[in-house]
């Protein structure tokens, strides 16, 4: 397909390299093991409220023609913003939606509110190819735990870029956990156990994340969804075999360290950065630490000391996920058995 020159992306997502391996490829043979785990939800988490200035948005005509349900003005507020996006709550009546744009669009977003010709979007080509890659890996996906895209909008003289996801009413685990309500140890190992089936789902359809954090596992209504995709990686994308970026805090060593990223790329064990950071999101959710693969391949002993606290069985199971080397961690099914075998 042919790339605009003026805003450096395709007027349509290409999703040739997305396109889901059949369901007998690890989709569902531990079904058995998983049990009531999956789309449960986790009690006692607080409603999140938007705050901020609200303001009133009408989706395009030709985005209102090709999906139903998005007629009439919606009212949103701007509850987030990331490496390669910002994210609006907008509602009509009792139905909300997550409105994502790429960083740099947000004034041609609120004109419609403000009744202003609409400014030209300050954005680059990566900002924008990473949102346009997030349509690709999130169109083709289906599981209880992965955020579901209802919509996508790319105009064909590429001026307006937004996705639609389900919304998230009670905002993410970052802002759970800020507001302690998630406290249960049982409920953490839940959450832990979904998060680690939607990752084993991805990795068996060939797509590594590579950004799992608080502010990335996201709540609708009460259940764990993990989302932003803005990162994620196709494995079997030839082009593409590297190591996806993350974010400071939550990086895995060979996201850090060159020499080791090259020789996990050489293994073939790229997909392990998800297991780290799996494991980084456990440690954080009980004890308030998360360790930075830079800070690991300075300390050894860092994580037994972060871990010192919690039971041995699964002091044992973070530090084999946290493991220095991708490939002397486990896989992500152990990780569910070992998780479900602490629970019981």
């Amino acid at each position: 397909m042919e790339r605009s020159r003026r805003w450096g992306f395709k007027a349509e997502p290409d999703f040739s390299l997305y396109k889901p391996r059949s369901k007998g490829s690890g989709a569902t043979s531990m079904d058995s093991v998983l049990g009531g785990f999956l789309g449960r939800e986790i009690p006692g988490l607080v409603e999140f409220k938007p705050r901020g200035e609200f303001f009133r948005f009408v989706f395009p005509l030709e985005f209102r023609r090709r999906y139903g349900g998005f007629d009439g003005e919606w009212v949103c507020a701007k509850i987030g913003s990331g490496g390669f996006g910002t994210v609006y709550s907008c509602c009509f009546r009792d139905y909300c939606v997550a409105l994502k744009v790429p960083r740099g669009f947000e004034p041609l977003i609120e004109a419609y509110a403000r009744d202003m010709t609409p400014l030209e979007p300050v954005i680059s080509e990566g900002e924008v190819d990473a949102l346009i890659r997030e349509i690709e890996v999130s169109s083709v996906l289906e599981h209880p735990h992965l955020l579901k895209l209802l919509a996508y909008h790319v105009d064909k003289g590429v001026r307006e870029l937004f996705l639609v996801y389900e919304y998230a009413t009670h905002g993410s685990l970052k802002y759970q956990l800020e507001e302690r309500s998630l406290t249960s140890m049982r409920d953490i190992l839940v959450l832990a156990i979904q998060l680690a089936d939607a990752l084993r789902y991805l990795h068996a359809h060939g797509i590594i994340h590579g950004d799992v954090k608080p502010s990335n596992i996201l709540f609708v209504k009460r259940v764990a969804k993990l989302g932003d995709y803005s990162t994620a990686i196709r494995t079997l994308d030839t082009r593409k075999q590297k190591i996806p970026p993350s974010t400071p805090g939550w990086r895995a060593p060979e996201q850090v360290d060159r020499e080791l990223g090259e020789e996990t790329i050489r293994r073939g064990y790229q997909h392990k950065v998800d297991v780290y950071q799996l494991g980084n999101l456990i440690l954080y959710s009980l004890t308030g630490e998360n360790i930075d693969g830079e800070k690991l391949l300075e300390s050894k002993d860092i994580i037994e000391k972060a871990t010192s606290k919690l039971d041995k069985p699964l002091r044992k199971l973070i530090e084999k996920t946290m493991s220095k080397n991708p490939w002397e961690r486990p896989s992500l099914e152990e990780v569910t058995r070992e998780l479900i075998s602490i629970m019981v």
